[in-house]
């Protein structure tokens, strides 16, 4: 038999009861705990089920088969990600559909034979993939909002990759987020490190007693008004929100962000 994937297109018209899973294809970022993001992508298919038991022509399938050039056998939409299925009666004829019509012939019919096989822990893993592919393709731009580099952003990213859930609420959220940020990215400059002596907008203050001294101290966050990098630290003064001071401290940058750092020994110039 051939090992090609040029899937055939059947409709929308198609018989669920006709045919039966074989495999999925995952696909989507997520955030790698540290400063940026990782691809994730890992192709499952049940070549017994398929009819393609020979070792070279399994390889020769999996080196054939384009991620991201598809659509969908079934609504010929483009799809990042989707499921195969194979023709009961007809084993060489392979379908590749996205997440949404696959779920259609799935609940009509769910005898995957692949997912008896599985561990509860891998069929756990499994579904919570396909919950997070769902959302991303019921989204558009919700991939690229969940990349941007935010700590808010990337604590919600980091739970929605491990759980799948994800509210509305959210979906907004983050794409405000993320407009915010990139346009934080167009106008600011690189982090400048070191002892700097410039001056900074107050963007917050908030009050709190030291545990150690007992004294009141302040939490600053501050924004670069020329290069309009933000930095965080503490100081013993309070200072007025939205007011312009010259100031000079040491400056160390975020790990996580290039444009985001921390003060220590801030003194301000009158």
């Amino acid at each position: 038999m051939t090992t090609t994937n040029q899937f055939q297109s059947v409709g929308q018209q198609i018989k669920p009861e006709n045919w039966t899973y074989a495999g999925s294809y995952i696909y989507f970022r997520y955030p790698d705990g540290e400063d940026g993001y990782e691809t994730e992508s890992e192709l499952d298919v049940d070549f017994e089920l398929m009819g393609i038991t020979n070792k070279h022509n399994q390889i020769d399938w999996v080196n054939n088969f384009h991620e991201q050039n598809n659509n969908c056998s079934c609504c010929n939409h483009k799809i990042k990600r989707g499921m195969f299925f194979v023709e009961k009666g007809n084993v060489p004829n392979v379908i590749y559909v996205g997440f949404d019509c696959g779920n259609n012939i799935l609940q009509y019919t769910f005898d995957v034979s692949g997912a008896k096989k599985q561990t509860m822990i891998e069929r756990k893993r499994r579904l919570t993939q396909i919950k997070i592919t769902e959302v991303l393709d019921a989204n558009a731009g919700l991939e690229d909002s969940l990349a941007v580099n935010d700590t808010i952003v990337r604590d919600i990213a980091a739970k929605f990759y491990n759980t799948g859930i994800l509210s509305d609420k959210q979906i907004s959220f983050i794409g405000s987020l993320a407009e915010r940020r990139k346009q934080f990215e167009s106008i600011a400059t690189e982090f400048v490190e070191g002892k700097v002596k410039d001056k900074f907008k107050v963007l917050s203050c908030k009050g709190y007693i030291c545990d150690y001294s007992n004294s009141t101290k302040y939490k600053l966050l501050l924004e670069n008004v020329n290069g309009h990098w933000k930095a965080y630290g503490n100081l013993s003064t309070m200072l007025e929100v939205g007011s312009e001071i010259n100031a000079s401290g040491t400056f160390v940058k975020s790990d996580k962000d290039p444009l985001f750092g921390f003060f220590k020994r801030l003194r301000v110039v009158i």
